[in-house]
């Protein structure tokens, strides 16, 4: 009895640590070897990216549409975050400082809220009380599930300018990481 109580609490060990680690056996995307989660990604060649899906999402605040082709030939930050997770907090602060670095017409963030309301006040006040000035728009499954399953927040896109994902974080974004990784998708698409 003891022999078999030990190995179900190994198993729930690992399938929670499965889970916490963001692993999502279901998607290629997220089986792909371009996302780690211990802060830096790992730059996926540009003939292997994969396109990031198509969208036309509603941002909290004033429901403006925002579409994915409108964000084309932009390098792209697209963070998905929930605003009960802590990390996340700490992880949009960061992403919004960032994006003042850099030329508007080089980079763009977008914010994907993983919430299941879209009309729930806590995002509008999330995104307020942060000062977010780029878009943020709640994900819906079809996003989530074209960028390869969202198992876990926050998860960070780097999408170059032709729209293909060239790198995934999550749990932990490393500034540094971060910075060499987008210099370099700009400097592929400038012929640097």
């Amino acid at each position: 009895m003891m022999k078999i109580s030990r190995l179900i609490t190994i198993i729930v060990t690992v399938l929670l640590l499965v889970i916490i680690a963001g692993c999502d056996r279901n998607s290629d995307l997220a089986q792909a070897t371009f996302g780690t989660g211990n802060g830096g990604g790992i730059l996926v060649s540009s003939v292997d990216r994969r396109a990031m899906p198509k969208f036309i999402l509603s941002s909290g605040k004033d429901k403006a549409p925002v579409e994915s082709h409108t964000l084309q030939g932009r390098v792209l930050l697209v963070a998905f975050f929930t605003p009960w997770c802590s990390s996340c907090v700490d992880e949009m602060v960061m992403l919004q400082k960032f994006q003042l670095d850099y030329d508007p017409s080089d980079l763009a963030v977008i914010g994907m809220a993983v919430v299941s309301n879209a009309d729930d006040p806590t995002l509008d006040r999330y995104v307020a009380r942060l000062g977010l000035t780029f878009p943020v728009v709640v994900a819906d499954d079809a996003v989530k599930k074209g960028f390869g399953g969202i198992a876990v927040v926050p998860t960070v896109f780097l999408v170059d300018r032709a729209g293909r994902i060239a790198a995934r974080y999550f749990n932990h974004l490393e500034k540094e990481a971060l910075i060499a990784a987008v210099h370099r998708v700009l400097a592929e698409s400038s012929g640097e």
